[in-house]
C-alpha cells in the first residue's frame, strides 16, 4: 500500500510538474508579449513627449507673435488716431473757411475793406467813373 500511495504521490507530483512546467511555458510567453508591449509604450509615450515638446514649442511661438502683433496693432492704432485727429482739424478749418467764404459780409466790413490794396486796378477804375459822374473821387 505504500508503494501504491508513494506511485499515486509520484504520479500526482508529475501531473503537477506537467501542468507547471505547462503553465511557466505560458507564462513566458505572456512575459514576452508584455515586455514587446512594454517596449512598445515606451517608444510610443517617448513620441508623445516628443510631440507635446513641439506643439509646446509652437504654442510659445504663438504666443510671442502674438505679442509682437498686438505691439504693432497697437502702434497702428495710435498712429490712426493722431491721422484721424489731424483730419479732424484740417475738417474744421475747411468749415471754418467754407462758411467763411459763402456767408454774407455786413455793411460794416466791406465798408472797412481797403479796396486799393485788395486790387489797384478795380479801385481806379471805381475813381475814375466817380470822377465822371461830378464826384471828386475820394470819398
Amino acid at each position: 500500500m505504500l508503494s501504491q500511495g508513494l506511485g499515486i504521490g509520484l504520479g500526482i507530483s508529475i501531473l503537477i510538474t506537467v501542468f507547471l512546467f505547462n503553465q511557466n511555458g505560458n507564462l513566458k510567453e505572456d512575459l514576452g508579449a508584455n515586455k514587446t508591449a512594454l517596449d512598445q509604450a515606451v517608444l510610443t509615450n517617448a513620441n508623445n513627449v516628443k510631440n507635446f515638446d513641439d506643439v509646446n514649442d509652437r504654442l510659445i511661438a504663438c504666443v510671442d507673435q502674438s505679442a509682437v502683433d498686438e505691439a504693432a496693432n497697437e502702434v497702428t492704432i495710435a498712429n490712426l488716431e493722431a491721422r484721424y485727429a489731424r483730419l479732424e482739424i484740417r475738417k474744421n478749418r475747411v468749415e471754418i473757411r467754407r462758411e467763411e467764404i459763402f456767408r454774407d459780409p455786413k455793411c460794416a466790413e466791406l465798408r472797412d475793406l481797403d479796396m486799393a490794396a485788395i486790387c489797384p486796378d478795380w479801385a481806379s477804375e471805381l475813381r475814375e467813373r466817380a470822377a465822371t459822374l461830378g464826384g471828386d473821387g475820394d470819398t
